[in-house]
């Protein structure tokens, strides 16, 4: 049986009828807030800050890496034997030190000169992880975010985890 004591917030997106259902609801149970569309809101911000000029040198290294692993098998299972072996969970941002240490060691060779070159040279490096880092701490809790309002099983804390 549904009860108003088990809700305190309604969300959905901005047709007319689901509008309107949040409405009237809000109207008759003033403790529910009304958050609107609130995630295409935060999809949209999470977009902006990726056009950002200062963004678009690291996204484009970031998608050649990523097209560089989704074609080949061999490096796929290579990071993934090291990674098992070095006991750290797979995402590209926790594996890049193990990523670098593969090229720099001739195990994995991408063809791209720009991935190779942010892989081996110290300075590019430096610049990509600094950005990578920046990026992930600016988009990370709009993600959880994200995460957490599509989930029909959450609360307030696992936002902030």
């Amino acid at each position: 049986m549904l009860v108003k004591d088990n809700f305190c917030v309604l969300r959905s997106d901005d047709t007319g009828n689901t509008h309107r259902g949040r409405k009237d609801t809000n109207e008759v149970v003033l403790t529910i807030l009304n958050l609107s569309d609130c995630i295409h809101f935060l999809q949209n911000t999470s977009k902006d800050i990726s056009r950002l000029p200062g963004y678009q040198d690291f996204i484009g290294k970031m998608k050649k890496m990523i097209t560089f692993f989704s074609k080949s098998n061999y490096s796929v299972a290579d990071l993934d034997k090291s990674r098992k072996d070095a006991g750290i969970s797979k995402g590209l941002s926790k594996n890049i030190e193990l990523i670098r240490d593969r090229v720099r060691s001739g195990k994995l060779q991408p063809k791209d000169k720009d991935v190779l070159n942010t892989l081996k040279n110290v300075g590019t490096y430096a610049r990509f992880r600094s950005d990578m880092h920046e990026y992930m701490a600016i988009l990370d809790p709009i993600a959880r975010s994200l995460w957490a309002l599509e989930s029909p099983h959450t609360n307030a804390a696992l936002c902030k985890e």
